[in-house]
């Protein structure tokens, strides 16, 4: 009686786990963004899921049950100028960024990537298929969405940035306060006076 009384209690505590698809969407990305979202790889394909990552930057090690979709992309160069130019000592900061050049390259990339083979096939087999979809929505990639639409896959935003623009926080449904929340384009701190908070709350 006992034994079976333990056989009942273990068989309800066992439930049934499906392991998943998961698509990366990073063609704009920086290195330091795709490595912010390798730890949530390794982990899910320590769990059993399969996770394809659509970005211009091949892993040096190949990962067990992670499929790297890369393409060419002048990012690097974009962002080692960009770098350049924050670090110079006259610089203001992110707020003399070049927004355009930046924005172009991400449209470049994202073009890139969906022209890609693999992506075209991702997207055109229906054998293929995607339960979750996550991306850095940022300057862009938004593109992605479509992927996310098609393959009729859960839209997740994730952010390996130090940083949260208004943008990313409505996304997110994470409070913005321009009162005490300066956007990182422009150079002012938490306390902020009349005509600093005035800029920023129009900017946000």
């Amino acid at each position: 009686m006992m034994i079976m009384l333990l056989i009942i209690c273990i068989m309800t505590g066992l439930h049934p786990s499906y392991c998943g698809n998961f698509l990366f969407w990073l063609p704009y990305s920086s290195k330091s963004m795709k490595i912010g979202f390798m730890p949530m790889a390794r982990e899910l394909t320590r769990r059993g899921h399969t996770v394809q990552i659509v970005s211009p930057y091949k892993e040096m090690e190949p990962i067990q049950g992670v499929i790297d979709i890369n393409f060419s992309s002048s990012l690097d160069q974009i962002f080692e100028s960009l770098s350049d130019l924050v670090l110079d000592e006259n610089s203001s900061g992110i707020g003399n960024l070049p927004f355009a050049k930046i924005l172009n390259g991400s449209i470049e990339a994202n073009r890139a990537a969906l022209k890609h083979p693999d992506v075209k096939n991702i997207l055109l087999n229906e054998s293929i298929k995607v339960d979750v979809f996550m991306s850095i929505s940022v300057l862009g990639n938004e593109a992605g969405y479509f992927v996310a639409e098609k393959k009729n896959a859960s839209l997740v935003q994730w952010f390996s940035t130090p940083f949260l623009l208004p943008w990313y926080a409505t996304g997110l449904g994470a409070p913005v306060n321009p009162a005490y929340m300066p956007i990182p384009l422009l150079p002012y701190a938490q306390k902020m006076n009349f005509k600093e908070r005035l800029v920023n709350t129009l900017l946000t």
